[in-house]
């Protein structure tokens, strides 16, 4: 597996993210769709969102850097105080 330095990859894509007019952009540093395991780094500009979709599977959410709402069935998150209060 390669090393991937997230924070160097994240700020490229929130940078494109700026530029979408969907407001965010990611690519897949490992694995894909014929894979168990998929890893996905999205850059999310300030203002848009990552709509609701469907996720079959489980999922890790790694917040690098800024806040985000994050809404599982009944429950709502938001981090980072969901994590460090």
């Amino acid at each position: 597996m390669e090393t991937v330095a997230l924070g160097v990859l994240g700020e490229k894509l929130l940078a494109e993210a700026r530029s979408a007019s969907s407001g965010r952009y990611g690519v897949t540093i490992h694995g894909g769709h014929v894979h168990s395991l998929r890893q996905t780094l999205i850059g999310v500009a300030a203002g848009h969102a990552l709509e609701e979709h469907e996720n079959t599977g489980e999922v890790t959410l790694h917040l690098i850097r800024g806040r985000a709402r994050v809404i599982a069935g009944p429950t709502l998150l938001s981090l980072p105080s969901a994590i460090t209060s």
